[in-house]
């Protein structure tokens, strides 16, 4: 019956993401059991569930070049099913276009436009649903493109954002290092972003920009001066 098909998928769902991504040793099992869901869950005609399973899979052949044709039409498949949906789940889309985001941004060539495309959807999702751990995530990889494509101002105003969200340590040490790189203040080779001396980078930041031509940069040294009231006292 289609709801024992439910809850096997989902029991093989459940067991392939209780493996940890970082145990390297477990991989092959945590794929086999997300292929094993993902084969119930086409069969189970819940689109939600396939969808839902589709979107692991992909994550999880993402990592392997040999996989990452097939990575990139699960996302497409995911994307489609939840699409389709009576009610769309505007999590699981922003997730999808997430994923796909992470694909072209670290796929062999990089492809950026991809990436930003799909970065931009799932802010987009993530505002409209409130979900600060997203926005937070979102903006931290576009100011990334930002830096890339010399978009300084664009990268300037999303680290503020995210240093504002203070959703993660990961995301706040990254908008530490850009903001550090555009104004050329040196991080040493140990640099840890979950390691970072918040109050101390945003005063050097901050002196850097307040002393800057641009009215730009000036605009972003009161920005970076009310975080610093706000949490370096």
């Amino acid at each position: 019956s289609s709801d024992s098909l439910s809850t096997q998928t989902e029991g093989f769902h459940f067991h392939g993401l209780s493996i940890s991504p970082q145990e390297r040793d477990k991989s092959k099992e945590r794929l086999s059991l997300l292929r094993k869901a993902y084969e119930l869950a086409s069969q189970s005609n819940t689109s939600s569930l396939e969808a839902m399973v589709a979107n692991s899979l992909a994550g999880q052949l993402s990592g392997g070049d040999s996989d990452r044709v097939e990575a990139k039409e699960l996302y497409f498949r995911s994307l489609e099913l939840k699409e389709n949906q009576e009610i769309k789940d505007v999590k699981g889309i922003a997730m999808t276009h997430g994923g796909l985001g992470f694909f072209s941004f670290f796929g062999k060539p990089q492809d950026l436009e991809s990436a930003r495309f799909h970065f931009e959807k799932d802010l987009e999702l993530a505002t409209q649903i409130n979900g600060e751990m997203g926005m937070s995530k979102m903006n931290s990889m576009l100011s990334q493109i930002d830096i890339i494509e010399n978009k300084i101002q664009s990268a300037v105003a999303r680290s503020i954002v995210v240093l504002n969200l203070d959703n993660n340590p990961f995301d706040t040490g990254k908008a530490i290092e850009a903001l550090c790189n555009i104004a050329k203040i040196d991080l040493g080779d140990d640099f840890n972003p979950m390691e970072v001396d918040i109050c101390n980078y945003l005063k050097r930041i901050h002196e850097t920009f307040l002393k800057h031509k641009e009215a730009d940069y000036k605009n972003a040294a009161k920005d970076i001066a009310d975080l610093m009231n706000n949490r370096c006292k």
